[in-house]
């Protein structure tokens, strides 16, 4: 039997079906993952949604030799994008381009600091082609320091090249004190080149779960307990040149080159749960598209609402199309997935387009 949740996501501009998202992890026995609707989002308006995000990092200006410009994120064509640019056209012009900022980089952060233990969190992003980070994590709190991925698209110094490495860290500051503990794994295509999911599961104060495109690649104890609620964070840093070198004038004032893309984030908190034949018929609605539940066959119903006639697009978590077919206003379809999983339920019609988001857990 199969216990589910649905996430709607509503969107008035096109919807993509070819771009695969992340299952959260198998929860614990009993438990099912509901969505955090303050830390997720898909991108897909025309600015930045001001009531989740700051366009810019109300805490720090950022790290020498660069420093976060206002107007550096914003929207487009359903991305988030965390632009660099370059104050100058010479290194001529700059006393010590170590020192000196000369760099504008980027930084969006989250307004509530709600991000804490026990919750999983996933992004879809691709880094920026120069020697700048492109980078996912959670700082503000009194002590701990959660990097996800700081990733450098392409390092300047020579013999280095990091354009394969996922590397995750922990920091302790403040009024705490301890090591930074961090690991790495190697991906099998470059950060620059595509967009990869990455994720974390705080899954305890001393056990994080770092994944890579929906597999568990990484797990790191801090070395103090971290059990504080954190700002969520992306940007782009001169991650301390001299490991990586500096990202070059040449790059930085070429925009397919100098810009960290993000698709989408996603964020859950597990909440408890029983087996669907205990639970009343569920039926989730918003807008034209219906997907009901019946507890004792277990098959879902597709219904559009309303005077609607569609086509309606079912996709799998790693972006495969499991079924397609034409919907009838009020006349359902039934549904019956082939195991547990993610799953995207798309309706496109004339001037409407509608999309839920199916968990079926075990």
């Amino acid at each position: 039997m199969y216990r589910f949740n649905i996430f709607i996501l509503l969107s008035m501009v096109a919807a993509t079906i070819n771009t695969p998202f992340a299952d959260p992890p198998e929860p614990p026995t009993g438990k099912h993952w509901e969505p955090v609707a303050s830390l997720t989002d898909e991108f897909n308006g025309t600015t930045i949604d001001a009531n989740k995000w700051y366009d810019y990092h109300p805490y720090w200006s950022g790290r020498v030799p660069s420093q976060f410009k206002k107007g550096n994120a914003f929207i487009q064509d359903g991305k988030l994008l965390l632009r660099n640019t370059s104050r100058i056209d010479n290194m001529n012009q700059v006393s010590d381009p170590y020192n000196d900022v000369w760099v504008d980089a980027a930084a969006v952060v989250s307004k509530q600091k709600n991000s804490q233990v026990g919750w999983y969190y996933e992004t879809s992003m691709k880094a920026s082609d120069c020697a700048m980070s492109s980078s996912f994590w959670f700082r503000v709190g009194k002590f701990s320091e959660i990097d996800v991925i700081e990733h450098i698209g392409r390092a300047t110094k020579p013999g280095v090249d990091k354009s394969y490495e996922y590397s995750c860290n922990t920091h302790v500051y403040g009024n705490q004190s301890g090591p930074s503990v961090g690991k790495t794994y190697t991906m099998s295509t470059r950060g620059r080149d595509e967009f990869h999911i990455y994720g974390l599961w705080w899954k305890s104060p001393t056990d994080l779960r770092f994944y890579h495109n929906d597999e568990e690649v990484m797990q790191v104890t801090p070395s103090v307990p971290f059990n504080e609620k954190l700002h969520m964070i992306w940007d782009t840093e001169a991650l301390i040149p001299n490991w990586v070198g500096l990202a070059t004038i040449e790059s930085l004032k070429d925009n397919n080159r100098n810009t960290m893309y993000v698709d989408w984030v996603r964020t859950w908190r597990l909440e408890d749960g029983t087996d669907i034949v205990n639970q009343t018929p569920v039926s989730e609605k918003a807008g034209y598209l219906n997907v009901a539940l019946h507890k004792h066959s277990g098959v879902f119903e597709i219904t559009a609402n309303s005077a609607v006639n569609g086509q309606v697009t079912i996709v799998k978590a790693n972006g495969v199309v499991v079924s397609s077919f034409a919907l009838e206003a009020g006349k359902p379809v039934k549904w019956n997935p082939e195991s547990p999983g993610m799953y995207l339920v798309y309706l496109k019609a004339d001037k409407i387009q509608e999309t839920r988001k199916v968990h079926i857990c075990k």
